[in-house]
């Protein structure tokens, strides 16, 4: 019997050490093969923008292509499947935005994946902060007037967003979950109609990215309260965070990432990381997607990992208040 358990032992070793070398193979071997990054969202949105510069400045890293496929529909939930049920091993990777693991667990009822085990995080590529915003006929100059403003009216502010569930319209709950303000949920099919009727002057209020609000800000058809997250944006250093504005809690703010299907080997999921951060810091990527709006700011698995599990049980907490099911 002992000298049977030694045999199991030392092939046990034997197993272990040899599948070293074969693990830094594959590592080293990475990508023998061209690369797909699957993107949740149509073509020409900011997501699909940042996962077009990483793939172009990959593919000559690599020797290899690397290929962006549009996977939109579903709030993600079309793509997001598709990755997690997609082989580890490194040529099926995923540009995840914060709405995927954070919010869709909460909305949907029944997922055919967990974002949470089924995906793999390899590393932040930015943030998207979000900038609150009203017409110029809503009486007022900052946030903290917007109580009073609601309160004077018979059905509140109304607040346009892309949708039940959508980044606007937790954001927009957030705020009457804090202040209590009567307000006025008017859905739409998208951000660019959603933007349409709040320069008309149709609704009152909106949450949107600071890109798409820019130029409307700075030529006066729309005015800028405040900025979500925990620091104010470069593209509007005079708009404070809504933090500062007297609404504290308002750190979350959408982001984009790169994750694969779970299981992906430790060695090439390190080469990923390692390279990806690497692009990362170039100054013509910062430069170009600071013009999208996007900070970019890396970090560690680990890091992401633990920003998922903090926006998991915020925006939880927010649905499961404001009883928000997807339509």
């Amino acid at each position: 019997m002992i000298e049977t358990r030694r045999a199991w032992l030392a092939f046990a070793l034997a197993s272990l050490f040899a599948g070293a070398p074969a693990v830094q193979a594959q590592a080293q071997d990475f990508p023998g093969r061209p690369v797909k990054i699957v993107v949740p969202l149509p073509p020409g949105g900011t997501p699909d923008f940042a996962a077009r510069q990483l793939a172009g400045l990959l593919a000559p890293m690599w020797g290899q292509p690397v290929v962006v496929e549009n996977k939109p529909g579903a709030a993600g939930n079309i793509a997001a499947e598709s990755v997690a049920r997609s082989a580890p091993d490194g040529y099926t990777l995923f540009l995840i935005v914060n709405f995927i693991p954070e919010i869709n667990p909460h909305l949907y009822s029944k997922l055919s994946y967990d974002p949470l085990k089924d995906l793999q995080s390899i590393t932040l590529l930015g943030t998207i902060p979000f900038v609150l915003v009203a017409n110029p006929g809503v009486p007022a100059a900052s946030a903290k007037d917007l109580p009073a403003v609601a309160r004077s009216r018979p059905q509140g502010i109304s607040y346009a967003t892309s949708g039940p569930g959508s980044n606007q319209h937790l954001f927009a709950e957030q705020m009457r979950a804090a202040t209590g303000m009567p307000m006025l949920h008017v859905p739409y099919k998208g951000g660019a109609p959603a933007m349409v009727d709040l320069l008309a002057g149709v609704v009152d209020i909106s949450f949107a990215s600071v890109n798409q609000v820019v130029p409307h800000v700075k030529a006066g058809k729309l005015k800028a309260l405040g900025v979500t997250g925990n620091s104010r944006s470069p593209l509007l250093p005079q708009v404070p965070t809504l933090a500062e504005a007297g609404f504290p809690g308002f750190e979350n703010e959408p982001w984009v990432a790169l994750s694969a299907p779970a299981g992906l080997p430790p060695a090439v999921a390190a080469r990923i990381e390692r390279d990806v951060r690497e692009v990362m810091k170039r100054p013509e990527v910062v430069a170009a997607l600071h013009e999208q709006g996007v900070t970019v700011n890396t970090g560690t698995r680990e890091q992401l990992d633990q920003r998922i599990q903090a926006g998991h049980a915020s925006w939880g907490r927010i649905i499961k208040g404001a009883q928000i099911r997807a339509e």
